[in-house]
């Protein structure tokens, strides 16, 4: 499983890329703040949730993950649990 991690537009992109794009099922962890409405940056979570794309917690992305992409992402995400 690929799991992407962050917020805003750098994430949201990304996002998008891989569902359209990875051979593996995609993840996402959200921001706390990651359901704010589109603005001027996009909601990770809400492109996530148009998309069909499950949110995953931290904890759990340590158990299925094979890949992550963090990008700015608000939490520590420990390499070596991976």
């Amino acid at each position: 499983m690929l799991v992407i991690t962050g917020k805003n537009n750098i994430a949201v992109n990304a996002l998008r890329y891989a569902a359209e794009n990875c051979q593996l099922d995609v993840a996402v962890i959200c921001n706390k703040n990651g359901m704010r409405a589109h603005g001027r940056k996009m909601s990770l979570r809400k492109v996530a949730q148009e998309l069909g794309i499950k949110e995953v917690t931290k904890q759990e992305a340590y158990v299925v993950a094979s890949i992550i992409i963090c990008l700015k992402f608000d939490k520590i995400v420990k390499v070596e649990k991976f």
